[in-house]
C-alpha cells in the first residue's frame, strides 16, 4: 500500500520491505510474489502522470534495496527476468530525472548479482591507503597487509564465465554516464566502478576503452563530465592500470580546460571539477613513480 502513496512514507515502506522480504523465514514463502507483484506494476503503469511516476519510483526503490540487501543466492535466479522487465520498459529514455536515478542504480545491482562477489586479482594496489594505519604499523607490515587479499584472490579461477546479462548492464550504465542530469551520471559512474571490480582483466580493459570513447568532440559536455566521474573511480578502485595512463592524462588535461561557447555563455564548469576529482583520485591511487610523467603537464 505504502510503495505507492506520493509522499515520504513511500521511502520508509521501500526499506521496510527490502529487509522483511530478504528474512530467511520469509523470502521462501513470499519473495517470489512479490517480485511478481513489483514487475506487475511497472510493466502497467504509464509513467505519464503523477500519481504513476511515484508508484513507479516506491517500486523500483523497493527492488533496488531488495537487491542490495538480498543474497545473492536467493536474488540470482530472479535477476535475468528483473532486467528483461526494465529493459522493456526503456526507463532509459523517461523524461523523470529521479525515475532514471532510480534505473540505473537498480541496473548497477543486478549487474553486481550475476557477478560472483571477489575482488579482481589483477587490480592495481598501492597498499595502505589509510593515514592511520600507515602511522600505526611499520611500511612493511602495510605491504604485506595489502599483499595478502592479492594472493587470496589468484587461487581463485581467473576465467569464469561472464553471464550475457552483464554486457547489457554495462551498455545501460555507459548510456547512463551520457545523461543530461548530474545523479544520473554519478550513479552510472559508481556502477561501471563496482560491475569493473569484478570481472577479468580484458573485459575491465574494454570497459576503459568505452568510457574513454566519452571523450570525443562529438559528444557533448553531458558525456565528458560521466566519462570524468566513471575514470576518477576506476582509478579510485585501482581498475584503471598504470599502462592506461598514458591514453588516460590527455584527455584529463583537455578536460581540466573545457570550455564551450553556448551563444552568449559557455558550458564546462562541472566537467573541470570532475576533472580535477580524478587528478584527486589518481594521485591517491597510484605510487609516485607511476605518476611522475605527467606531474609537470597536469600542474600546467
Amino acid at each position: 500500500t505504502y510503495l505507492l502513496v506520493s509522499d515520504s512514507p513511500r521511502d520508509a515502506a521501500s526499506v521496510l520491505v527490502s529487509k522483511f522480504m530478504t528474512r530467511p523465514d520469509v523470502k521462501h514463502k513470499r519473495l517470489g510474489n512479490f517480485l511478481d507483484w513489483s514487475l506487475t506494476t511497472i510493466s502497467q503503469t504509464s509513467a505519464h502522470s503523477v500519481i504513476e511516476i511515484m508508484m513507479l519510483d516506491g517500486v523500483l526503490q523497493s527492488l533496488a534495496k531488495l537487491f542490495k540487501h538480498g543474497k545473492r543466492d536467493d536474488l540470482l535466479q530472479y535477476a535475468p527476468i528483473v532486467l528483461r522487465c526494465l529493459e522493456q520498459k526503456q526507463l532509459s529514455e523517461s523524461s523523470e530525472a529521479k525515475l532514471r536515478k532510480i534505473y540505473v542504480k537498480l541496473i548497477q545491482r543486478l549487474g553486481l548479482t550475476f557477478l560472483k562477489p571477489r575482488l579482481a586479482a589483477w587490480r592495481y594496489q598501492r597498499g595502505n591507503r589509510s593515514l592511520v594505519a600507515n602511522l600505526a604499523v611499520s611500511h612493511t607490515a602495510a605491504s604485506a597487509a595489502a599483499v595478502s587479499p592479492e594472493t587470496e584472490t589468484q587461487e581463485q579461477d581467473e576465467d569464469y564465465d561472464i553471464p550475457e546479462e552483464v554486457e547489457t548492464v554495462i551498455e545501460h550504465l555507459l548510456v547512463g554516464l551520457k545523461d543530461k542530469e548530474t545523479v544520473v551520471r554519478w550513479s552510472a559512474a559508481k556502477g561501471i566502478g563496482r560491475v569493473t571490480g569484478r570481472l577479468p582483466q580484458e573485459l575491465a580493459d574494454d570497459v576503459v576503452g568505452s568510457v574513454l570513447d566519452c571523450f570525443s568532440f562529438q559528444e557533448t559536455d553531458n558525456a565528458w563530465h560521466g566519462g570524468c566521474l566513471a575514470l576518477a573511480e576506476l582509478g579510485r578502485r585501482g581498475l584503471l592500470l598504470p599502462s592506461r595512463l598514458t591514453d588516460v592524462v590527455p584527455l584529463i588535461i583537455k578536460s581540466l580546460s573545457y570550455d564551450e561557447k553556448r551563444g552568449a555563455c559557455s558550458v564546462g564548469s562541472n566537467v573541470r571539477d570532475a576533472a580535477c576529482y580524478v587528478c584527486w583520485s589518481f594521485s591517491r591511487a597510484y605510487e609516485p613513480k607511476e605518476l611522475q610523467p605527467f606531474v609537470t603537464q597536469i600542474a600546467r
